[in-house]
């Protein structure tokens, strides 16, 4: 019996049981599909390049969007997905099951770099574990993006830890570990810019002995790897609009912002997919009020030291910063998590030093354990189902943010597939209207009139698109559609090589590329085209059944068998492969 309760008290013990708990809550989101929601062009429309080990080395000189237009650079991140796609294929149930594992260890490091910073282990776990079934971070597991900060959590708990043990024990291993998690912050988002202030604070505020020897060593780790950064980076994205200097314009929205975090952590009642046109309600208000109030009476009673309220809040409110500096900006709830290590801080040491002054207050401190660990668990197993579908996921996010343009124009997405072209046509001009009349949806409102036959009013939306350099590729091959529709190959071959040539990897484009090949007797580069698909998925017996035939077309009926009787091995039953290898050996006969 001891021995089982000395193991409970182990740092073993906890993460089995956090990676049990976790499972339960969020195991079903394995199941999930993609949300449609920067997961497509991440992962899906790119997939062909992120499965080449030879692109590797390009994750670093190129935007996660695969586009210089774009200021996000974070190749640790489409690294993640590289990988997983080059062991696994492009498979959904990887890369969900990849977030929930990245969570948990989230978790788990979160408590080991807080356990350095003496606070009370047990305390710590319970806490933790009540943040693993928070609903506010259901979107950090079920919607993959959202991999972006749990990994950024990682490095950074990671990076401080092996600070401390650097600054105690001078150990070449910890600094050289410290430049690893540091350089892998720095590469996976922006806002890890913010870890160099921060380990000045961190030492600073916990009066951590450091040497001048110790403080040069730091120096040549970090300046070398922080101007690599800013060069690689600069080949790889477009400069951000966002003027640093000039923060005091979004003074409101960093304040409502915060706010709205921190009493959505305090009191989850209603945790929304994104928020639009932040206002500060009166529960934000008081909770916010009530937080300050708890705050200074702890001080004054002196239940949280000066030092921990400063680092908790400091700590708190700078991760978030850097999030609000945009001016369309979208609340979504997975941002906190990292923020949620000050809050955590702070209520540990308070939690921690009631128990050792009222010793009673431990039993009410598990009642309190045991109601939010069950109803945060329910509402979080509940709150996932919000990503389950991309279909789902925007109806439940309309619902939150109606007057926000990309919600209005995935409501119309979705109209638009049931071909419901009015309603359609309705909320894409709601999306153009709340985007202060942008060409942004110019290519969408094109797509509406091309599914209703009034091509000249796409083609005109789709040029407007163009010129706008806004959705370029795609407007270039869905106007070479159009052309295609109306017998003008000539322009169709023009704006659909226009559109390969802008996304290489994108399957759709390539597929499509191929296609004008074969109208235009290009079957080489069309043949070309596919034997790279198939690279990538070997198994699809339609790729070898459209190479065959590309083969017949060039009388080369040796090839032509060859090809089918391949896709004949994967999908034996197929009527068509099994009629065409009859047809080719015939035509192959009588050719001989």
């Amino acid at each position: 019996m001891r021995t089982i309760k000395n193991f409970l008290g182990t740092n073993l013990a906890f993460l089995i049981i956090l990676t049990a708990i976790v499972f339960a809550v969020y195991g079903k989101t394995i199941n999930y599909e993609f949300t449609n929601h920067d997961d497509s062009v991440l992962i899906t429309r790119n997939i062909n390049f992120i499965t080449e080990l030879k692109n590797i080395p390009k994750l670093f000189i190129t935007s996660c969007y695969y586009s210089g237009d774009f200021p996000y650079y974070r190749p640790t991140l489409t690294l993640s997905f590289a990988i997983e796609s080059i062991i696994f294929g492009n498979n959904t149930k990887v890369y969900h099951l990849s977030n929930i594992i990245l969570f948990i260890l989230s978790i788990y490091l979160m408590y080991i770099f807080l356990t350095q910073l003496r606070q009370n282990s047990t305390i710590l776990k319970f806490i933790c574990l009540l943040i693993a079934v928070h609903p506010m971070f259901s979107s950090t597991v079920a919607w993959i993006p959202a991999r972006n900060d749990t990994l950024l959590i990682i490095f950074i708990c990671l990076s401080f830890i092996n600070l401390i043990n650097y600054l105690n024990y001078r150990k070449n291993t910890n600094i050289l570990l410290f430049f690893l998690f540091y350089s892998l912050s720095l590469f996976t988002k922006e806002t890890a810019l913010i870890l160099i202030p921060m380990y000045v604070f961190f030492i600073y505020i916990f009066k951590i002995k450091i040497t001048k020897k110790q403080i040069i060593k730091l120096i040549m780790v970090l300046f070398p790897i922080t101007i690599c950064y800013f060069c690689l980076r600069n080949i790889a994205v477009s400069n951000s609009n966002i003027d640093i200097l000039g923060w005091q314009q979004y003074g409101s929205t960093i304040l409502i912002g915060t706010m709205t975090y921190v009493s959505k952590f305090l009191i989850p009642d209603h945790i929304s997919i994104i928020m639009y046109d932040l206002n500060i309600g009166q529960k934000t208000l008081i909770l916010s009020i009530i937080l300050f109030v708890f705050l200074f009476v702890s001080l004054k009673k002196k239940l949280i030291s000066p030092r921990t309220i400063l680092f908790g809040f400091v700590w708190l409110v700078i991760w978030l910063f850097p999030t609000f500096l945009l001016s369309d900006y979208v609340l979504v709830f997975h941002r906190f998590l990292i923020s949620s290590i000050g809050i955590t801080l702070i209520f540990c040491e308070f939690t921690n030093n009631v128990i050792i002054k009222y010793t009673v207050s431990k039993k009410y401190f598990i009642v309190v354990f045991v109601i939010l660990f069950g109803t945060y668990s329910y509402a979080a197993y509940i709150q996932a189902d919000k990503y389950k579908d991309s279909d789902t996921y925007w109806i439940n996010a309309y619902y939150d943010a109606p007057n926000y343009h990309a919600t209005c124009y995935f409501i119309s997405r979705i109209y638009l597939k049931n071909n419901d072209y009015k309603k359609a046509k309705e909320f894409i001009y709601k999306a153009i209207q709340y985007s202060n009349n942008s060409p942004l949806y110019s290519s969408d409102l094109a797509l509406i009139y091309a599914y209703e036959g009034n091509y000249n009013n796409a083609e005109k939306e789709y040029l407007k698109s163009i010129e706008a350099n806004i959705n370029v590729a795609s407007s270039c091959r869905n106007l070479s559609g159009i052309y295609l529709y109306q017998n003008d190959v000539q322009n169709a071959y023009l704006y659909a090589k226009k559109a390969f040539n802008l996304e290489p990897y994108n399957i759709d484009f390539s597929i499509y590329m191929a296609k004008i090949y074969k109208l235009s007797n290009e079957y080489k580069s069309a043949i070309d085209i596919y034997l790279n698909l198939l690279k990538h998925d070997k198994k699809n017996a339609q790729y070898y059944y459209t190479i065959g035939t590309l083969y017949e077309s060039l009388k080369d009926y040796k090839n032509a068998v060859k090809y089918i009787d391949e896709g004949l091995k994967l999908a034996p039953e197929n009527i068509a492969l099994v009629e065409k290898l009859k047809f080719l050996k015939e035509q192959k006969h009588d050719f001989i």
